[in-house]
This record gives structure tokens, sequence and C-alpha cells, in this order.
């Protein structure tokens, strides 16, 4: 098995590809890659990420999905509120009442961007950070349409075999059969 900082260098080697970066030889499919990672190895795929806007010839859009969550919070003033929402409702009311108030679209209609040009790659990060709010394959199947052009790469901490997605390699998260594998 290879060593998270030796599979982080084959990510890096990719993003380098011209195939990957113009979505080529895929057979028609939207490039939507994950790359599942052992939840112990958050700080080194965290720093990873940090860094990557150095590397030359790639362009990383990156989108932290807690952070999106977040932002659209304080956006509709309600960040605040969660607290007092939480005590007085219970944990399982605010969980109901989030995932209404921040659906897995919203998400992907926050990330869009226009002019994709070669080299861009959409970086989504933060996925088990929003959990159990948004659970990343249904947010999955609304990307594809808007990022048929550039890769998309998500940060997956927990397991995907290419059909199944296991969130800290604990939590049956769903099957998805639409991304995949970035690196074996």
């Amino acid at each position: 098995m290879s060593s998270i900082n030796e599979r982080l260098d084959e990510v890096k080697n990719k993003f380098h590809e011209e195939n990957f970066l113009t979505n080529k030889g895929l057979g028609n499919e939207v490039g939507i890659y994950i790359f599942s990672y052992n939840p112990e190895e958050e700080m080194a795929v965290r720093y990873f990420l940090e860094n990557l806007h150095k590397e030359k010839g790639i362009n990383p859009i990156q989108y932290d999905l807690y952070n999106i969550f977040v932002d659209h919070l304080k956006d509709r003033k309600l960040l605040e509120r969660v607290d007092a929402l939480e005590e007085r409702s219970g944990k399982d009311a605010i969980e109901k009442q989030l995932k209404t108030i921040m659906p897995p679209k919203l998400y992907v209609e926050k990330m869009k961007y226009d002019n994709h040009k070669k080299g861009d790659i959409v970086i989504v990060s933060g996925v088990g950070k929003i959990y159990p709010f948004t659970r990343i394959h249904t947010m999955l199947e609304n990307i594809a349409d808007e990022f048929k052009d550039v890769p998309v790469v998500v940060f997956y901490p927990g397991r995907y075999d290419g059909k199944t997605l296991t969130l800290f390699n604990k939590f049956f998260d769903d099957n998805h059969y639409r991304s995949f594998i970035l690196i074996k």
C-alpha cells in the first residue's frame, strides 16, 4: 500500500496529463473523479490542497463544501441562530431543517463559474465536514451538467470502490456509479 504522500504525488502527476485536463478517454462520460483516502490522513490532504495553487500548468478551482455551507447560513442570517434552534428543537429537527435550507443543488449553484478554460480542475473538499447535512452522492448527481468540459475531483475521507461510498470508512453514504476512481 502506498503512503498518502506517494498517492498525492500521483494525483499531482495526473493533474498534468493532457487526457485528464481535457476529459479525453472517458467514453463520453463527464470527468468526475473521487480521490478517497483514510480519514486519519486528513491533515496531509489539507496541506496538499493548500499548496496546489503553486503547481504550474494547472488552475485548481477549489471549493470547500463546509465553507459554502457556512457562507450560505451567514448570508441568510441563520448561522447565529443554529445553536438556539438545536437546543429548542433537538438535533434531528435541526438536521432536517439544514438539509432543506442547503440542498445539494445549491452547492453546485455556488460552485458554478463561467469561462472554463484548459488547465482548470474543480477541486471539491470538506465532504466530511458537512456530514450529515449533505451527502456527497446527491451533490455529484447535480454537478455533472455544470462541469462537462473540466475535470472535477472530490477529495473523499473514506472509501470509494467505483460503486459504493463509505464516509470515514464507517458510514454507508450510498451507491454511486458515475464517478471515476482518481488513483487506485
